[in-house]
Parts: structure tokens; sequence; C-alpha cells
């Protein structure tokens, strides 16, 4: 399960592009299914071994009764000193073993913490109210006047940027590592909002339109390779599911 989250949140990019979020969260929902039917099993098989194991821990100490037992009859032992030592062996093992398992529960609360945490800070992609079904590009795309600053810093990427690019024309952008080109491009199926201008489809203001119109329109090919765990032509086709050749 955790393979396959990761997966998805390693390719978010894509999966947002493409309008796979809701593909993604079915599998994840069946994989989730299908692991609570384990810990079903597993908790089933704990609960019948447990009363198992505990009977054999009675009996080993009965057995260790019966010697000790043997021991102070014989005069190897004191009577009193047996006891105090059996008491002492029986609580110290049962403090380890409650602590040794209070502590696994508080690691794996931490981590599980840490990462749900991270999630829940992230702000979410918000559509605004009355959002229009965006129309196939057919003019130009603009970037006006636009400022961007990444949350936590204080010096712009992009700053006073003004673009046009008309429909059917190749544009590449090119300069120095950190320049703001990914950045740039980001701003279209609008991973991030600019902090002030606008991004434009045709004159309009893609902030306006539905997420699911705008990125129907856009295609991706992220600097790093992204693959899913899946067949050779699922990911071919992951952004067009049922698509023949």
């Amino acid at each position: 399960m955790l393979v396959k989250l990761g997966e998805a949140i390693a390719a978010i990019q894509i999966v947002k592009v493409y309008n796979r979020q809701q593909y993604e969260h079915g599998i994840f929902h069946a994989i989730n299914r299908k692991l609570l039917k384990q810990q079903f099993r597993i908790a089933k098989a704990d609960a019948a071994t447990s009363p198992i194991l505990e009977t054999l821990g009675m009996i080993a100490g009965s057995i260790g009764l019966i010697f000790g037992a043997q021991w102070v009859l014989g005069g190897t032992m004191q009577w009193p000193d047996f006891c105090a030592l059996l008491f002492c062996l029986g609580g110290a093992a049962e403090s380890v073993r409650r602590t040794s398992g209070v502590w696994n529960r508080i690691q794996q609360a931490g981590a599980a913490a840490e990462r749900v945490y991270f999630v829940i800070d992230q702000c979410p992609e918000v559509e605004r109210p009355g959002a229009f079904e965006l129309a196939p590009l057919k003019n130009k795309i603009e970037f006006s006047n636009i400022v961007f600053t990444y949350p936590g810093s204080e010096t712009p990427v992009l700053k006073g940027i003004n673009l046009s690019i008309q429909a059917g024309h190749n544009v590449a952008i090119v300069g120095p590592n950190g320049s703001g080109k990914t950045t740039l491009a980001n701003l279209i199926p609008r991973f991030h909002d600019p902090d002030s201008g606008r991004v434009l489809i045709d004159g309009k203001d893609i902030r306006d339109a539905t997420l699911f119109s705008l990125r129907s329109q856009i295609g991706m090919v992220t600097q790093n390779v992204v693959t899913f765990n899946d067949t050779i032509a699922a990911n071919i086709a992951y952004g067009r599911p049922g698509v023949t050749t």
C-alpha cells in the first residue's frame, strides 16, 4: 500500500496533469481493502496464538516451580529466596515486554504522524465558485505581469513576466538552472498560482476554469522519467485510458 501511495505522490504532477486522481484513488482504495483483510487475518491469528503462548508460559513457570520446590526440599535453596527470585524474574519479564511494545508503537505512531501532518499542511487545490469548462485552445496562451515566489522564500522566482504564445507554435524557454523555466511552465496546469498577474488562454483567466477542463488539454514530459508499476501499454496510455492502437 505504501509503495503505491509513494509512487503516486512521487509522480503527482503526472497524476494531476492527466486528471487521474480518481483512478489512483480507486487503486489505492482496492489495495487498502486488501490490506485490511490481511490485517484482520493477522489479528485473528494473534488472538488464537496469544492464549496458547500464555498457556505455554504458565506450563514453563509450573515446571520451574516444581524444580524449585525440589531444590528447596533438598536444602539447595531457601524457600524465601526462591519465591523472591521467581517474583523478581516474573516482574522484570513483564515490564520489559510491555515497555518494548509501547516503544515500538510510539515509533510507528511518530513516523506516521510526520507523514500525515506533512500532507495536512499542504494547501489544497481549489476552484473558484462557478468555474467554467475551458474550451480547447484556439488563439494563444498569455502570461501577463506574472510574479511568483515560492513559500518560505523572499526572492521572487518570476517577476514581471509577459509572454504570448500563439496556438500551433513551438516555443523553447531557455536559461540557466534556477531561472524559473519549470516554474513558468508549471503555472499553465496550475501546479502553482502566481502571486500577482494572470495566465490567460484565449483571453480567459485559467483560475476561473475547472481544473479538469484545463488539464485535459495539456500533455507533459517531465525532466525525470516517471513510470508506474503497471504494464508498458498502461504507462504509454496513462493520459488516455482505453485508447487502442
